[in-house]
Formats: C-alpha cells, sequence, structure tokens
C-alpha cells in the first residue's frame, strides 16, 4: 500500500513531536513506531528527514498543518490524527504551554471535539500493512538510523558535558557502531541491575566492567552511560527496543556473550533475585534464545557463585 496518508499523517505528527522544541526518548519512540508500523521507504523517509532533523516552528508548524489535512480530509482520518497527536504529547504525563498551543491549533485546523476512541484500531483499519508488500518485519534500515541517530547525539552530548565539566578535553574518537553497542549493553544490563529495585556498588562495578571489554572508551564516559539508564532518564527505551536493537546491531556472538553478562550483574551481591531472573529471562527470550540456553547460561552462574567466583 502506498497511501499518501501516511506521509501526511507522519508530518503532521512529527510538527506535534517538534511542539516544545526538541525531540524527547518517548517522542523518538513513538515516532519510531509509526515509521515502522506504516513500512516507510527509504525515498518516504528521505522526505520526513529534514523535518526529523529541526525543529519546527510555531508558525511553520500550522503551514505544515494546513498542507497535511488537504490529504487527511475524511472526519475519520482526522480522528485518527487527532489521538494519535493527543497520545503523543501526553505521554510523559505532562503538556507544557507549546504543546497546549499545538493542540489548540489542531483542533481549530479540524474542528475536532476529543473522543475517548482507541486509535489504535483506527490504524489498523485505515493504514494496515498488505500482504502483498515485500520488507522484512520490523524497522527499515534507514529507520533503524533514524533512532541509532537520535541515541547517539544523545549519549556523546552527555558525555561531553561530563567531560567539560571535568576540565577535560570534549573530543573523543569512539567510532559510532562501538558507542553504539556500549550504550545497548548498558541499557540491557541496567534493566537487570535495577530489577531487585537497588543498585548495588558490587552489580556497578560489575556492569562497568562487562562495559569496558573493548577498551575503546574510558571508563569515565561509560560511568556517564551507565548513570543515564540507572536514573531513569531514558525510561522510554525499553527492554523490547533495547533487544531489537541488539539483535539488528550486534552478531550472534554479541547476544550469546550478553547473556552470560546480565548473569553476571545480577549475581555480583552474592545472589539471584527472583525479579532479575525474570528480567534475563525476558531478554533471552526477545532475543531467540530457547529455554534450554537460558538454563545453561542460569547453571553456569550458579557453578561460579558456588566456586566462591562470578
Amino acid at each position: 500500500m502506498n497511501d499518501p496518508r501516511r506521509l501526511s499523517f507522519l508530518k503532521s505528527l512529527i510538527a506535534a513531536a517538534w511542539a516544545d522544541g526538541e525531540l524527547g526518548n518517548q517522542e523518538i519512540r513513538t515516532l519510531s513506531y509509526y515509521l515502522q508500523r506504516f513500512q516507510i521507504t527509504d525515498p518516504e523517509y528521505e522526505q520526513l528527514q529534514p523535518l526529523l532533523e529541526s525543529p519546527i516552528r510555531p508558525e511553520a508548524a500550522r503551514t505544515l498543518l494546513e498542507e497535511q489535512l488537504k490529504q487527511l480530509d475524511t472526519p475519520e482520518d482526522r480522528r485518527t490524527l487527532m489521538a494519535a497527536v493527543e497520545d503523543l504529547l501526553v505521554v510523559d504525563d505532562h503538556l507544557d504551554p507549546q504543546e497546549s498551543a499545538f493542540l489548540h491549533t489542531l483542533r481549530d485546523l479540524t474542528r475536532h471535539v476529543p473522543t475517548a476512541q482507541l486509535f489504535i484500531s483506527r490504524l489498523k483499519a485505515l493504514w494496515s500493512a498488505t500482504a502483498g508488500r515485500g520488507g522484512r518485519e520490523g524497522l527499515s534500515p534507514t529507520v533503524d538510523r533514524f533512532l541509532q541517530k537520535r541515541l547517539l547525539e544523545y549519549f556523546r552530548g552527555r558525555i561531553a558535558v561530563a567531560r567539560a565539566r571535568a576540565g577535560l578535553s570534549v573530543r573523543d574518537s569512539v567510532s559510532d557502531p562501538d558507542l553504539y553497542r556500549v550504550v545497548i549493553w548498558a541499557g540491557l544490563l541496567s534493566h537487570v541491575a535495577v530489577a531487585d529495585r537497588s543498585l548495588c556498588p558490587a552489580e556497578q562495578d560489575q556492569l562497568l566492567d562487562l562495559l569496558s571489554v573493548t577498551g575503546d572508551i574510558p571508563r569515565p564516559d561509560l560511568e556517564v552511560i551507565a548513570s543515564a539508564f540507572a536514573d531513569g532518564s531514558l525510561d522510554g527505551i525499553d527492554l523490547p527496543v533495547l533487544v531489537r536493537e541488539l539483535t539488528q546491531t550486534g552478531s550472534a556472538e554479541d547476544a550469546a556473550m550478553l547473556l552470560d553478562g546480565l548473569f553476571l550483574v545480577a549475581a555480583a551481591d552474592g545472589k539471584l533475585h527472583d525479579r532479575e531472573l525474570r528480567v534475563i529471562q525476558q531478554i533471552a527470550q526477545n532475543a531467540g534464545f530457547s529455554e534450554g540456553a537460558f538454563l545453561a547460561a542460569h547453571e553456569r552462574c550458579k557453578r561460579r557463585m558456588a566456586a566462591g567466583w562470578n
């Protein structure tokens, strides 16, 4: 299906995401979902890319909305857009004045009275993928790069700020693939480390030791990366997203090594908590590991703990 409403819908949603002047983690996650849901092609993504790269000013947003609503011209289309925008803007349980103004503009243009209908079911009815349209499941390589770029920009910025505060040079020579690999590992390891609702020094040290295996990223920078997940700054980047990125950007060997690493972090405090085991099992299942592989890694961990080495 090559319905032009898909691009009009996405352009409008991108404008909404920029309403407060920045793209937050939850907004990036939501936009990535729609890019995947609509199976956006590379040529289509090129039309969206300028809107994704730079903030859209309020006056430009209104002009853009007026243009896109020419495509989204039925009441059903506009109700669907309105519901999706409302969902996007309140995803963080907060609506700032700029976002409220955007909603007012959209409601004015659509003459829409908000309803309580669920927009996901409407999207499935309006723009469900057809069996004849090719392509693998999941995000296209171009859309993957959108999420990767945003995460890399976030972490390079956070690392640069930490270095500047420490009086160090903000320049680094770490490649994007190496940094991204560490970011994904840090996210998954951190989910396990805080599963028991605490992050003890032993777990923190073990996590950083595992991230240090490449030797390319200084430990202070690794601490900055790990802290972003531990302090809740990236709550919008949840386990399914991290596991998907692991399987799409890493090798099978990376995934196998990570499974043991998850147990190492969980056992760093001398015991395995049920919550930690559930998180590890969820990651293993989402990454495609068999139950046997999970149990084998669990047994290896228990043998290490019994021998006094973990």
